[in-house]
Order: C-alpha cells, then structure tokens, then sequence
C-alpha cells in the first residue's frame, strides 16, 4: 500500500481521510474571506476572526488525534488555543488599563513577549503529544521530532500570502476569484505542511534519512503525483517566507530586526533544504524507475505556474520517445539539447521580469549568470553549494555597484559596510534558496555522461 511507504501506521486513519480536511480547511478559509461580501462589519469583527482562527488552528493540529479518537490531546490543544486567543485579543486593552501607572513599559512589547511565550508553548506542546502518540523512543529521536515541531510551527505561523492580500482587486467577480483564489492557497499551504510534518515524524519513527528517499519508494505515478505536489507546496511556501523574512531584516529600522527574527529565518531555511532535497531525489527517482530523462521539464519545476507542465508531463507521459533517456551515443546530446532549452527559458523568464525595466542590462546579466550556473549543474556533480555560494556573492557585489551610485563612497566602502553580523546572515539564508532551486535543477539535468559525449565527433580530438 503506498501510504505505508511515507506514512506510519497511527498516521493512516488522517491520511486516508485528508480530503474532509481539506473541504474543512477551505470551508473555513471561504467564510472568511466572503464574509465581508455580506457583512462588512461582521467580516471585521476580531470576534469573528479570532473565532475562525481558533477552529481552523485547532481543526489542523487536532485532526489526527480526532481520526484516532484521541480525546484529552484534542481538548488540551483547544484549550491552548483558545487560551493563546484569549490573551492576544485583550491582552493589549488589559495591559494599558492596569499596567500603564505600574511600570514603565511599551505594551506592544509585552504583548510581543507573551506571543513568543506560547509561541514556545506551541514548540513543547505539538511535539510532545504526537511524540507520545507516534510512540517515539529515545533521546535522538525526540530531539528530531521537537525539531520538526518547531520548524513547522514556525514556518507555518510566518508562511503567508501578504502581497497578495494586500492587491487592489476591482469588480465584483473579480474579487470572487481572487479570495477563491486565496482560499485555495490557504488550504494547500496548512494541508501541505501538516502532511509534511506526519511524514517527517514517519522518517524520525523508523530511523531513516531526512534527505534520502527509501529505498522502496520508487516514484511510480500514484507516489509522485502527490508527493511531488506537497514537497513543491512546502518548498515554495517556505521560501516566499524565507524572502520575506529577508525585508524583515533589511530594514531594521521598520522592523525592530533582532535575535528572534534570525531564529525564524533559520528554522524557515530547513524546509527549503528538505523540500528541495525531496523534490530533486523524488525527480532522479522517477527517471530511474521509468528510464526517463525529463530534463526541461524536471529543470521548470521550480518556478511557480510554469511548473504546472513540467509536473504533469512527469507525472502523466511515461512511455513516449521524447521523455526516454537516449543510450550513452546519444545521451550526451540529448543533455546539451534540454540545457540550452533551459537557458532560453531563463532568458524569457527575465525579460517577463523586467519588462517594465528601462535597458537590458539586468536581463542580460542575469541571464549569463544563471545560464551559466545551469551548464555547471548539467555537467559537473557535487558543485551545488559552490554555486549557491557564488550567485549570492554576486548579488552582494551588483547590490553595492547600484549603491555606489547614489553616494560618494566607493564600492570596497559599501562592500565593508555589508559585511556585518546581519548582512552575512542575508547572504547565508539567501545562499539557501539558491541552494535549493540549485539542486532541483541539478537533479534535473545531471545524467553520468562525459562532457565531450555532448560534442560533435569532429571537435574531439585524441591524443596519444
């Protein structure tokens, strides 16, 4: 049975069940986002809202121990919720009423402070009772699975669509789409992040690798189509947060950028490196098994909307001469043929970008650094962290060559100036994302061939 392979025995009830949570989730997310279409007032109710934020927390964490008709943990996480709720609704209003002639004290930064304390409760709370659940034993795995549990947590408290929240949407059907729109997101980010922690917890039960793929799972269609589309899910959520995260620590004096900011960008990192891990194995495994070569389609399954073909095509042509790997005569051309259409695909994706850009000097730097770094990934193995090292590095330099524009510094003053605490941990959570779009394409492409098997047989010379 294929859930066995990603899934533990106590987990099943839940996952042969998702679907009525995920009608749930997006109930939920629907009458939250159309309720405004009714009434404006009762759309902006905190009643309201925080109503609906405690169901749908309480229905996401306690879902599997109500498919297991687990009782005390399912009332223990609704009544720390409800609890956490409670306080962050009215803590603000009691703390300036009671606290504003006793000490001294910003209540914005109480009130920060008591989010972060069940922020913490959160981090012992989950992972203690689906610990206890999972029957997890011993001290190396518990300090995997409350690691899991705090990654998640954070990750999925932070992930969050606010760009597109914040779009100005006219006419009437247009925001119907729109908060349809949202509301799909919504449902695949939480449903994705909780099947990925009961996974995670899956790995950490029968001690196995976090970045390896079993060895029984083969990626036939029926195990990649959904594996694909979770571990895409997570990995895309993760680094638009991670991204986010970035703007946060930038601009530090907007946002009061400090020890906690940089605790949550590194817990967002990992699932960006195990996601990506996952995605890119779960695309090498699928060749072996097929005796494919996806290539292109494997290399565009990073980038959002476009991915959808790429994900298709693997999942769904599995017989066709096209997506066959070539025999090692061929198989060489073959490669060059699927890194060159990538590079085309890297130069329209940065024209789309910057079409609204004045020159073409972005599109064109861009364009040959990436292309580049895809040629290195198609034929060298093991260069992914130096590439994602490099293309970091570079930004760091064109950043401070567009600086030096607008001050009388010169560049090796602004590059000194980057070199502090936070900067360098920009450049090392950027190195992150890199790293994981680096590895997918690197899974994508790479096949064992020798670079020359790419060339003309006239342009290989012999010596003796």
């Amino acid at each position: 049975m294929t859930r066995k392979l990603f899934f533990t025995d106590q987990q099943q009830p839940l996952v042969a069940n998702i679907k009525w949570l995920v009608i749930f989730c997006f109930l939920l997310r629907l009458v939250l986002f159309f309720t405004s279409f009714v009434s404006a007032e009762l759309g902006e109710s905190r009643i309201f809202i925080n109503s609906n934020f405690f169901v749908l927390t309480t229905g996401i964490w306690g879902a599997y121990f109500l498919a297991r008709k687990k009782w005390l943990p399912f009332v223990i996480i609704a009544a720390f919720v409800f609890t956490d709720l409670l306080l962050k609704s009215d803590i603000k209003i009691s703390l300036d009423y009671y606290l504003s002639y006793i000490i001294d004290k910003n209540t914005d930064t109480i009130k920060t402070w008591t989010d972060r304390f069940f922020m913490a409760g959160y981090f012992i709370l989950i992972p203690l009772l689906y610990g206890k659940a999972e029957g997890i034993k011993g001290r190396k795995a518990w300090l995997y699975t409350f690691l899991i549990g705090i990654v998640t947590i954070v990750t999925v408290e932070n992930a969050n669509l606010g760009i597109l929240e914040r779009m100005d949407v006219t006419g009437a059907w247009q925001e119907v789409l729109y908060y349809l729109l949202l509301s799909i997101l919504y449902t695949i980010k939480d449903i994705a992040f909780l099947l990925a922690f009961l996974h995670l917890l899956f790995r950490v039960k029968n001690r196995l690798h976090f970045l390896h793929l079993p060895a029984e799972i083969s990626m036939e269609r029926k195990q990649f189509f959904p594996a694909f589309f979770v571990g895409y899910s997570v990995f895309v959520f993760s680094a638009m947060t991670l991204a986010f995260t970035f703007i946060k620590m930038s601009f530090s004096f907007f946002f009061n950028s400090n020890w906690f900011i940089y605790f949550e960008a590194a817990c967002i990192a990992l699932p960006i490196l195990v996601s990506a891990y996952f995605i890119g194995n779960a695309i090498q495994r699928r060749n072996e098994h097929l005796g494919n070569y996806y290539g292109f389609f494997a290399f565009i399954s990073w980038t959002p909307v476009v991915n959808i073909i790429g994900y298709l095509v693997m999942a769904f042509v599995e017989m066709k001469s096209w997506v066959k790997a070539k025999p090692n005569d061929l198989a060489g051309k073959q490669r060059l043929l699927h890194t060159v259409l990538s590079c085309l695909f890297i130069l329209a994706l940065y024209l789309w970008m910057f079409r609204n850009t004045p020159g073409y000097s972005d599109v064109i730097s861009g364009t040959i650094l990436y292309s580049i770094v895809t040629f290195i990934l198609a034929y060298f193995n093991r260069k992914v962290l130096l590439m994602a090292i490099l293309a970091s590095c570079y930004y760091i330099v064109s950043d401070a060559l567009a600086l030096s524009k607008y001050y009388d510094d010169p560049i090796w003053k602004l590059l000194g100036d980057k070199l502090e605490m936070e900067s360098l941990l920009l450049v090392i959570f950027y190195s992150v994302i890199h790293y994981g779009i680096f590895y997918i394409v690197h899974k994508a492409l790479y096949r064992e061939t020798d670079i020359s098997d790419s060339l003309p047989a006239e342009t290989i010379t012999v010596t003796e």
